[in-house]
């Protein structure tokens, strides 16, 4: 969507049921709102792209040609926080991208378990396993 001042917005469909969103809009690097921030934004799952009112341009505008996304989480230990991070990648991850989950040998027993769950059923999910710790700086190569 293209704003009366230039700027554009492009939204993802939500990430769950939830159909009613509040989004504020700051001036980069302030806390200045724009005019008419905050606003609420709702979707209707069944609505075609001329029922959303100001943001049917999203919908209905062509996409430009988007690149295939690969996301890489490197886990050693930290159970609790690699559990908040993998529901929130799947949250708010489109089913498209790929991801890949790599266990660089995390000695933390729960850790192997709960990554062959998490990611059970997800196609586009590759669960990779170290026997050795590598260390993160040889894990992206």
């Amino acid at each position: 969507m293209k704003g009366e001042n230039g700027y554009k917005i492009a939204l993802p469909v939500p990430p769950s049921q939830q159909t009613t969103y509040q989004v504020e809009i700051f001036f980069k690097g302030t806390k200045q709102h724009l005019k008419k921030s905050p606003t609420t934004i709702t979707y209707d799952q069944g609505a075609k792209p001329a029922q959303f009112g100001r943001f049917s341009q999203l919908y209905s505008s062509p996409q430009p040609n988007l690149q295939e996304v690969t996301i890489v989480i490197p886990v050693y230990n930290a159970y609790e926080a690699v559990r908040q991070c993998l529901r929130a990648v799947f949250k708010h991850t489109s089913r498209n991208a790929k991801l890949i989950i790599l266990n660089d040998a995390s000695p933390d027993e729960r850790i192997q378990p709960m990554l062959a769950a998490m990611v059970a059923g997800r196609p586009n999910v590759r669960l990779m396993v170290n026997e050795e710790n590598l260390g993160y700086n040889q894990n992206h190569q």
